[in-house]
């Protein structure tokens, strides 16, 4: 009697996640109460998301590190450090 031998093939499929890093420009040194480049909600290669803190605060001196999430997009969460210095002048300019 010959025995029924049944053979299963494993198949495996895999798919290749999209790169969900969100880019952004870096910030520079910011001046104590000058004018500042605004955290943007949406990436440079299209992701949406949130800045907390919001926004950069420029009257207190020293680092603060901002933190990025996204908005559903399973994108990886992003972190951007700005340092406010005390100078408030910058090239003859005064920053008042």
């Amino acid at each position: 009697m010959q025995a029924n031998v049944l053979q299963l093939k494993r198949i495996t499929t895999s798919v290749a996640a999209p790169d969900n890093t969100p880019a952004f420009a870096t910030v520079g040194g910011v001046l104590f109460r000058c004018s500042y480049m605004q955290l943007e909600p949406v990436s440079q290669n299209g992701i949406t998301g949130s800045w907390s803190p919001s926004t950069i605060d420029n009257v207190t001196v020293g680092t603060t590190t901002y933190y990025y999430t996204d908005a559903n997009q399973c994108a990886t969460a992003q972190t951007l450090t700005v340092n406010v210095t005390a100078q408030r002048y910058y090239s003859g300019i005064c920053c008042d």
